[in-house]
């Protein structure tokens, strides 16, 4: 067999694995849960029952023509099967949010069963899970008791505890742990996405996929406990545990999708912006850096993303976000002296990460950086001072201006007549909204949290001497909880 024709079945077996979970993911769950009611509520020896496993055991089969096993779970966010989140109600039931409780009480993350399961494994599950009440929060003996008991009555189910799923998180984490999550995720895992893309190898798209959509999620929530300020305090760190490459991706990312949200996209749009922001810089290595040969990734980074598959949309921003997102600066952020007068033939995503990737590489302490960063208030000037050479697109600039404010968050500051430096927690649009600031005493460790207006702050430019520590950031994003 040819290695084309390898790669097109490949492909039609991801494809239809795809469309099975789409298509029988929820109608699974839905099963399972009716199952598992019925059999709580009413006995095993019902006609009930009995109609319950037959359409689940129908949903089974359907799953089984794609995938040898079936797994399903809890996240910690939503129930998934086979790793696609089920997400939101479907026609007014109310059945996932109800899984989400059964799961958190039984302490069991996963299930994990073969597709040619029998239908009597099926009813003696949920038979051993029934002795669990709904809403109370199950512990690690719980999960014990539960795998004995169907180590003898299931012997084809696996079990993963809760805690082990996504990084032994605890069951309930509020919505600033979440982001922190998510965000140290994407910064965490970008080596590898590099690697393996760089060497050709096996290439979980879906992974990033995932993590990008949480933190649409999370900037576009509109409740109270938005983290929209929250993941753009995180964006403006320096890098974490000095994985500059993840960092510098992981705030480019989330940059651009704040831009994209004061521009209306929709979901479906903010997704493949992030991805592109996300991999814009996925061929660059540190020996580029080192050899000041960055402009080496531009080219291959285009032709590593193309391979993936340039007719599908994310990919294809990727890969022109690749390709031009150094048109008119390096790397470092400095000015490319002639050919600044270019032009934009670019996409009006891959302007918003044009933007997104100059302000983080300018504003941040980098390796190999020859300059020192610049303050994040005159980044937002340069920036408009580049849309006059139209390098930048206007209407970019103002979205990121919009997204970020006067004084972005992170931003270092001077209180005006009083002894202390500030740390921006919010974008200060307008001299007449005040924005969240932790106060700083004059070793930059947070003292106060007030709500000042920028007239009362002025901007501090960075030195080797004034960078806010690592300990103060801790403790802006632990003790003073900032949403």
């Amino acid at each position: 067999m040819s290695d084309r024709i390898k790669r097109d079945e490949s492909r039609h077996l991801l494809k239809q694995l795809d469309q099975n979970i789409s298509e029988y993911g929820y109608e699974f769950s839905s099963a399972f849960y009716s199952l598992w009611k019925s059999v709580k509520m009413l006995g095993v020896e019902n006609d009930a029952v009995m109609t319950n496993v037959t359409r689940l055991m129908g949903v089974v089969k359907k799953l089984g023509e794609s995938s040898p096993t079936i797994s399903f779970g809890y996240n910690g966010i939503d129930v998934a099967v086979n790793g696609q989140r089920l997400k939101g109600k479907r026609t007014g039931a109310d059945y996932l949010s109800m899984l989400t409780q059964l799961f958190t009480s039984m302490y069991i993350g996963e299930f994990i069963f073969p597709g040619e399961i029998e239908q009597g494994e099926l009813i003696n599950l949920c038979l051993v899970t029934t002795s669990v009440t709904l809403g109370n929060e199950g512990s690690e003996d719980t999960y014990k008791r539960l795998l004995a008991e169907m180590t003898e009555k299931c012997p084809s189910v696996m079990l993963s505890m809760y805690e082990e799923v996504e990084e032994e998180l605890p069951p309930i984490i509020d919505p600033a742990q979440m982001a922190r999550q998510v965000y140290r995720t994407l910064v965490e895992e970008y080596d590898e996405f590099t690697s393996k893309l760089n060497e050709r190898r096996s290439f979980n798209l879906k992974k990033a996929i995932r993590a990008i959509q949480n933190i649409v999620d999370l900037l576009t929530d509109t409740s109270e406990e938005s983290q929209f300020h929250h993941l753009m305090t995180l964006a403006s760190l320096n890098a974490y545990k000095q994985n500059y490459f993840g960092t510098h991706a992981t705030n480019t990312a989330i940059l651009s999708m704040a831009a994209g949200i004061h521009l209306k996209m929709s979901r479906n749009v903010l997704v493949p912006l992030g991805l592109a922001g996300y991999f814009h810089d996925i061929a660059i290595t540190e020996e580029d850096m080192d050899n000041n040969d960055w402009k080496q990734h531009t080219e291959r980074g285009f032709i590593l993303m193309s391979r993936l598959n340039s007719l599908n949309l994310p990919m294809m921003e990727s890969a022109l976000a690749n390709a031009l997102h150094h048109k008119n600066y390096d790397s470092f952020g400095e000015d490319l002296g002639d050919s600044r007068q270019g032009g934009m033939a670019t996409t009006p995503l891959l302007e918003l990460v044009k933007i997104a990737d100059y302000f983080d590489t300018a504003t941040r302490w980098w390796q190999g950086k020859k300059n020192q960063p610049i303050s994040r208030a005159k980044a937002i000037k340069v920036i408009f001072d580049r849309v006059a050479q139209k390098q930048f697109a206007p209407a970019a600039a103002r979205a990121f201006l919009a997204s970020v404010g006067l004084y972005p968050h992170g931003s270092l500051l001077k209180l005006r007549g009083e002894p202390f430096f500030a740390f921006s927690t919010g974008g200060f649009m307008s001299n007449y909204q005040p924005v969240g600031t932790v106060v700083l005493d004059d070793l930059l460790k947070p003292i106060d949290k007030r709500d000042l207006y920028p007239a009362q702050l002025t901007d501090v430019e960075p030195t080797r001497d004034l960078r806010v520590p690592p300990s103060t950031i801790a403790m802006i994003l632990n003790d003073f909880k900032i949403v």
